[in-house]
């Protein structure tokens, strides 16, 4: 292809896309006995269906060929396989840690820096993507020191300062998901409304500035045009939520905040709030999306915002609840609509996208349509899985201990439950 179109190369990621979804689609027919539909999907079809003229004139013979044995190659490949699982969610397995197994990686966090996969070299990661940290009763006190002493020290402040202004640390993701986790309580992190409504007076505003509080800008992409817009993720979030648990939510621009949030619910494929019109918005009717990016955690972003704000009246919620569950596969298992460019969605699967999916149910009073939620399992990928040394001991890394908690946390909830019937099921959020 590159050598028949030296001038306008193709895309290489969305071929490879196009082709892995075409495997995949005749693999499943191939699988259900369907050869004939198999075949024509992997293109074996008729000559007069595929040329316009001889291909011996058109040049396109050999290319014909090599595409052909390169994906029925690919096909005879799967045959070999007990199962098929598409690329982006292969490999996601049920987290498989044990409580002493994450208690003994906190008490090493020191220790084990030198690591290539310690937890201390990952703690900006998991500052910067992760939803759930864990709880301080599993840490030793030299470990909550050393790692308040880290987080303060890549955001250029002391631990041994006895007062840090809110101003500090509000919007540095470094600070936003520790604050709401309770990891830096006790540091002197105070919230100062007169000097926050002093520095209102003269902040410039910005189209994504809502406030005090501000979102990030990301690039999409929907039809060949590129637009830029504001999302809300974890850090956002765990923002608003410490606004609000320090009465602090009257210096956000709450109304144009709301409206935002709610202009990202897909109700049509006409452009709505800065994002682009949508031609596949009927896969993802009613809930929170920006093309290229997880509906799942857009979705739960959105709502757990929306929530705080005291606005969730404002969104078709019954649209929200059927998408989601539309997404669920079985014991917390979300996969992407099937479309041929699924791998856009960016819904892998993983504990995340449980979590997501959990949390989102949970705020719109719809956990009770979940038919197996006692079954729900929180995965990683086994990539991303740490791994036993050479003494046959593992280090969690911090996407399994996340997902750890959750599974540990939804268990123990769902036993409250099940003593008390009429009780709500808690936020995996809380200890």
């Amino acid at each position: 292809l590159l050598k028949l179109q030296p001038n306008n190369p193709p895309d290489t990621d969305k071929l490879e896309s196009k082709v892995a979804a075409a495997v995949e689609a005749a693999w499943e027919k191939f699988n259900d006995g369907d050869i004939k539909r198999a075949e024509r999907i992997m293109g074996q079809l008729p000559e007069y269906e595929v040329f316009l003229q001889s291909p011996s004139k058109a040049g396109l013979l050999k290319w014909r060929t090599t595409m052909l044995m390169i994906m029925l190659g690919a096909m005879f490949f799967l045959i070999g396989l007990k199962s098929f699982k598409p690329p982006w969610i292969d490999g996601m397995k049920p987290v498989s840690i044990t409580e002493a197994q994450v208690r003994t990686a906190l008490a090493n966090y020191e220790t084990d820096s030198h690591q290539a996969n310690s937890l201390s070299n990952g703690l900006v990661y998991a500052l910067s993507f992760n939803f759930v940290l864990p709880p301080t009763n599993l840490m030793t006190p030299q470990t909550l020191s050393a790692i308040k002493a880290d987080i303060f020290s890549y955001g250029g402040l002391s631990l041994d300062t006895t007062n840090h202004s809110s101003l500090n640390l509000l919007g540095s993701y470094m600070y936003a998901l520790p604050l709401a986790n309770g990891w830096l309580s006790g540091n002197g992190v105070s919230f100062d409304t007169n000097e926050i409504a002093m520095v209102m007076k003269w902040r410039t505003a910005t189209e994504w500035q809502f406030g005090i509080l501000s979102l990030s800008t990301r690039r999409c992409g929907e039809e060949g045009e590129t637009f830029s817009m504001a999302y809300l993720n974890n850090r956002s979030l765990a923002n608003l939520r410490w606004l609000r648990d320090q009465n602090g939510l009257d210096y956000i621009e709450r109304e144009r905040l709301v409206n935002y949030i709610v202009s990202l619910q897909v109700r049509s494929g006409e452009a709505s709030g800065k994002r682009p019109p949508l031609t596949n918005w009927k896969t993802m009717h009613g809930l929170f999306y920006v093309p290229g990016w997880s509906p799942l955690k857009d979705t739960y972003a959105s709502l757990a915002s929306l929530e705080i704000l005291g606005a969730l009246d404002r969104i078709d919620r019954e649209a929200c609840i059927k998408r989601i569950l539309k997404l669920h596969q079985s014991k917390g298992f979300f996969t992407p609509p099937e479309t041929e460019d699924k791998w856009r969605y960016q819904i892998r699967g993983d504990a995340q996208d449980t979590f997501c999916a959990f949390e989102s149910l949970r705020i719109l009073g719809a956990l009770d349509q979940v038919k197996d939620l006692e079954k729900w399992q929180f995965r990683v990928k086994s990539n991303r899985a740490s791994k036993p040394d050479a003494n046959g001991s593992r280090t969690p890394k911090w996407e399994e201990i996340e997902a750890w908690v959750c599974q540990q946390r939804l268990e123990r909830f769902l036993r409250e439950r099940k003593e008390n019937p009429s009780a709500p099921i808690r936020s995996l959020l809380e200890p």
